[in-house]
């Protein structure tokens, strides 16, 4: 079984690196991965399609060589074309409008209180010792509080997802705390 996969694959890396419409058509495999995620609301099929892509792309790079050497000059851009350009809105998009399904299957409990957010930066006379009060959306937060410690020392701030008791931005709250 593993030697006929084993050679199912080579047999397809070869037509890969022949063919011109096989690294073309693998971009629409990215690129419906992405919608597949988009559409059940989750990250995993939208990150495989991603690599997809990216891998693609080094694929596409060393196919138009191949094709280069053989002087099939035509047969190169379309494939070229496609990957730059998939590549171009694949950055646009995560740029201004990342996936992050994160939360999207997540109901919150019903016995918790949450404080309204805030529109904007709260006054002195807003904040007392007992209260953290949040400014933002989208997993980016500002907090303020007036809590007075009786020692010096050091205030933390941990976030975790309510739910699963995932530690929240692990990473960027310790570097910015």
């Amino acid at each position: 079984m593993l030697a006929f996969i084993s050679w199912q694959l080579s047999k397809f890396l070869r037509a890969y690196f022949r063919e011109w419409y096989i690294p073309f058509s693998v971009n629409f495999v990215a690129v419906l991965l992405y919608f597949l995620g988009c559409l059940l609301r989750r990250d995993f099929p939208i990150d495989v399609g991603l690599v997809i892509l990216l891998l693609n792309c080094v694929g596409t790079f060393f196919a138009v060589i191949s094709l280069i050497t053989r002087n099939k000059w035509i047969e190169i851009i379309l494939p070229t074309g496609l990957s730059v350009w998939l590549v171009y809105i694949t950055m646009l998009t995560y740029q201004y409008t990342p996936p992050d399904f994160y939360a999207s299957h997540k109901e919150i409990p019903d016995d918790i209180e949450f404080s309204p957010m805030l529109d904007s930066i709260p006054k002195k006379s807003e904040l007392n010792a007992d209260t953290l009060l949040f400014l933002g959306s989208r997993g980016s937060y500002s907090y303020y509080t007036n809590y007075q410690p009786s020692d010096s020392g050091w205030l933390y701030i941990r976030a975790y997802e309510i739910t699963a008791n995932d530690r929240l931005s692990k990473s960027r709250m310790k570097d910015q705390s």
